[in-house]
């Protein structure tokens, strides 16, 4: 029923064919959706947390490189999938003149990935792997990382699928982008000896652990 009814476009169906499509009576769609509107932003919503669920499946326990690569290997697969390209191009054909379908697929489908990745990475916070501020707008960079080059273009009508190497090439540049921007170094290189740190101005061979026959007594 969800390909169905998504496939044929809000206004190319009507309740009754929607239902024949089903293969349930007319009056049973009105029990539970007051209108076709209803319907839609069902369908849609439950497509998106469908998606959500999928991706967003996040161990804290692993390796978090790993991780946000699997994260962002899955996420641009659902995100590139013909249906899904179909319904966000239909959801923004709507919004205009029904904006609570298009707030119900952002909450859904977007808002509820941040969710995620900003739980995630509070563990990870907490166990000392990152370093963030804001941890959502973190996550919503992320994901907008992954998207951006791939989706965007085939949302506003180009049809040519991304192939294997472009798919890499973005999951590459996005993990890498983030992990420099928000990861902690390695605890090893917490604990390693860092050589002192001089004022402005000083004498680089001023007294030092190392050149001890300058020491000043």
């Amino acid at each position: 029923m969800h390909g169905r009814f998504l496939a044929s476009g809000f206004d190319g169906a009507s309740m009754g064919e929607i239902a024949r499509a089903a293969g349930v009576s007319k009056g049973t769609l009105y029990v539970y959706f007051d209108s076709k509107e209803d319907l839609f932003t069902a369908l849609v919503t439950d497509e998106c947390k469908r998606t959500a669920e999928a991706c967003f499946e996040l161990d804290p326990e692993a390796p978090a490189e790993a991780t946000l690569r699997g994260l962002s290997c899955r996420y641009l697969h659902a995100m590139l999938e013909p249906s899904h390209i179909r319904t966000v191009r239909m959801v923004i054909g709507v919004t205009e003149k029904l904006p609570d379908i298009g707030r119900a697929y952002l909450q859904a489908g977007q808002e509820t990935g941040v969710r995620r990745l900003s739980e995630w990475l509070r563990v990870k916070i907490a166990q000392g792997e990152f370093a963030i501020e804001d941890v959502e707008m973190a996550a919503w960079q992320f994901m907008l990382g992954c998207q951006g080059k791939l989706i965007m273009p085939m949302i506003f009508g180009d049809i040519t699928l991304p192939d294997a190497t472009m798919i890499r090439k973005v999951v590459d540049h996005t993990v890498y982008s983030f992990m420099s921007a928000f990861a902690c170094p390695p605890r090893e290189a917490w604990l390693a000896p860092q050589p002192a740190q001089l004022p402005d101005g000083a004498d680089s061979g001023a007294a030092s652990a190392d050149n001890p026959s300058r020491n000043v007594g």
